[in-house]
């Protein structure tokens, strides 16, 4: 599926009910987002390098993973559902809010802005840091 802005892509997901993953890649002029369905379980974005934010996260939202945005400056508040969260090549982000209790899983790799972590949660299984 093909959108030539975020207001046709936010068309399409109020009348089509029921997408619950979402891949968005090579979108060279992307700078925001639209509001994301509400029933969205996995979210991937990769090399949109003028995307600057993303908007509120769904609820139901589990696995999050972002590469290849340099322009990203911050990420929203993420859900409390998350369980997976990766991002990679993302050096306008320099820190991250608090990470929700139900992660297990965090990768990130080649950041070089980020400069500090919050405080990591007591069910994390997966930490990768490169």
């Amino acid at each position: 599926m093909y959108f030539k802005s975020s207001e046709e892509m936010a068309t399409y997901f109020w009348t089509t009910p029921g997408i619950t993953k979402l891949i968005v890649s090579d979108c060279p002029e992307l700078t925001d987002f639209a509001p994301l369905p509400p029933e969205l379980v996995e979210l991937d974005i990769y090399n949109c390098p003028l995307l600057k934010t993303v908007t509120e996260l769904p609820a139901s939202l589990t696995s999050f993973h972002v590469s290849s945005c340099p322009s990203l400056v911050s990420f929203p508040l993420l859900p409390a559902a998350l369980t997976h969260f990766s991002f990679s090549h993302c050096n306008g982000i320099h820190t991250l809010r608090t990470l929700p209790q139900s992660l297990t899983y965090l990768v990130i790799t080649d950041c070089s802005a980020l400069a500090k972590l919050p405080e990591l949660p007591p069910n994390l299984l997966n930490l990768e840091i490169n």
